[in-house]
């Protein structure tokens, strides 16, 4: 990876990670599904951004980067059930951004998989017997 590229990612997540993560927490906070669902949208943003990043760099996202983004939406996860289950006045809007965050992250890993794999490629990932 090239210190252009990787300046491309620091800086693209630097403006969508701030200001989505605002948003949704802003949205949790006074229960509002617009304000998090925005949220969610700038980091679905910033995401695309990536993808454009390592397609003009000629680059896949690095094991580090795939291990920080599925420990960022495990920790995320995990707090929001523990919330809705310790909460006694968990708003059902924020369930609904809650299930709307995890369907939004968990579309986009499999649509990224299938776009960069395609469909029969992805599917044989998960079934196919690798050679040891």
């Amino acid at each position: 990876m090239s210190i252009e590229s990787r300046f491309a990612v620091m800086t693209n997540w630097s403006l969508f990670a701030p200001f989505g993560a605002g948003f949704v927490l802003s949205g949790f906070r006074v229960a509002d599904l617009t304000l998090g669902l925005f949220g969610f949208a700038l980091l679905a943003a910033g995401t695309v951004s990536h993808l454009v990043i390592n397609r003009v760099y000629g680059i896949e996202f690095s094991d580090g980067q795939i291990a920080v983004a599925a420990g960022l939406f495990l920790v995320a996860l995990l707090g929001f059930l523990a919330s809705w289950i310790a909460a006694p006045a968990f708003a059902p809007a924020n369930v609904l951004l809650g299930l709307a965050g995890t369907a939004i992250v968990i579309a986009g890993a499999f649509a990224y998989v299938a776009t960069r794999y395609g469909l029969r490629g992805a599917f044989s990932m998960f079934h196919a017997r690798r050679p040891t």
